[in-house]
């Protein structure tokens, strides 16, 4: 079933905007002189006329705080969401405004199209009208009054149409910057922060690294509209339930999280399929993460810092009598068949410890020395 929409939405790439928040998917485009929030196809929100007298044409909307910013050739003006009376979804109000041209510029080669800021305000990624590079602009300094930055740039084989960092699942979470780009050859690439002498550059994520004898980043899954649409994709976005929805043109395209062996970019990996003969992308991902041996010094140092010493004590045994008896070519199991109950009890009488008594978490038979 399909409605009908109020107003024509512009034919601009910035005209269209989605956003997740407070347990809810908004759709909002911005049509002449004002802009329309959906809910979904059948629920219209709210349309909203400019609170200047200048044709709109960009939105965009932020999903930590719900804001909504639309622009025009001269101003910006923020919308914020309140409560309406009657209704338990929300509606948006104006709450500030100001004009653009009073600040300084940069010269580019191209007219900007796009521009994102990461999540954590290190860096800025844009693109230029038939722009085949995305300049990565990294801040320098944070509170200053002169704000400086250093450049570089991605290079894509076509027109680059969209560009978005990643969002980290939660506010505080420290992550690498991860960069998602749409370019017009029909490849949606992900490009990461690398350090490389001194200098901090964005890569694609199927980088190498040195320490390592295979990828850092592994793709997992192509996905070609070359058949589907003659547009290219201007934009994209996760379900909250793991579908991809791509934009490319006036066309809408889903793509499931299941997937079969012919789009499969992992030859070796060894995953059941399921009835119908196909995978899950997200249990592909969990399996190329995978968690952690127990042995792994991260996961002795989070046990050590929770209080339990003595299963730290019969890791490090099992460990040094597995490795002692193991012959070549044989995997060592990563939870070396210890009972996996073990990890989830509480510690008794942790309260009671003292830190000045090291021995005391160290189980009544104090310090045990393992000779590899």
């Amino acid at each position: 079933m399909s409605g009908v929409l109020p107003g024509r939405p512009n034919c601009r790439r910035q005209a269209l905007t989605t956003g997740y928040w407070e347990g809810r998917h908004f759709t909002a485009y911005v049509t002449g002189f004002a802009f329309t929030i959906l809910q979904n196809p059948q629920t219209t929100v709210q349309t909203v006329y400019s609170a200047g007298d200048e044709a709109l044409d960009s939105i965009a909307f932020d999903e930590s705080y719900g804001i909504i910013a639309v622009a025009s050739h001269f101003a910006v003006h923020l919308y914020r969401p309140y409560e309406a009376a009657h209704s338990t979804i929300p509606k948006w109000a104006i709450y500030s405004s100001f004009p653009l041209g009073n600040s300084p510029t940069v010269s580019l080669p191209c007219p900007v199209s796009a521009a994102c800021v990461s999540y954590d305000s290190t860096y800025i990624a844009s693109t230029g009208w038939g722009d085949c590079a995305v300049q990565i602009w990294r801040r320098l300094a944070f509170g200053s009054q002169e704000t400086h930055f250093d450049l570089s740039y991605v290079v894509h084989p076509g027109e680059v149409t969209g560009i978005r960092w990643r969002k980290p699942f939660y506010p505080s979470q420290t992550i690498e910057n991860v960069l998602y780009t749409c370019c017009a050859d029909g490849t949606i690439r992900l490009w990461a922060a690398a350090d490389n002498s001194g200098q901090s550059r964005l890569r694609v994520c199927a980088k190498l690294l040195d320490s390592q004898k295979g990828p850092a980043w592994a793709p997992i899954r192509e996905i070609s509209l070359v058949n589907l649409t003659p547009h290219s994709i201007g934009d994209s976005t996760w379900l909250a339930d793991g579908h991809l929805v791509v934009g490319a043109g006036n066309q809408i395209l889903t793509f499931s999280r299941q997937y079969d062996i012919s789009s499969s970019l992992v030859s070796k990996l060894k995953l059941a399929p399921g009835k119908d003969g196909t995978w899950d992308m997200f249990d592909t991902v969990q399996r190329l993460n995978g968690p952690l041996p127990i042995f792994h010094p991260q996961f002795l140092s989070q046990c050590i810092l929770s209080g339990k010493f003595q299963l730290v004590q019969d890791i490090l045994a099992t460990l040094h009598t597995a490795l002692k008896y193991l012959s070549e070519g044989e995997i060592l199991d990563k939870y070396l068949d210890l009972d996996l109950s073990r990890f989830y009890e509480p510690i008794a009488g942790l309260d009671n410890h003292k830190f000045g008594n090291l021995g005391s978490y160290l189980g009544a038979s104090g310090i045990h020395t393992i000779s590899v």
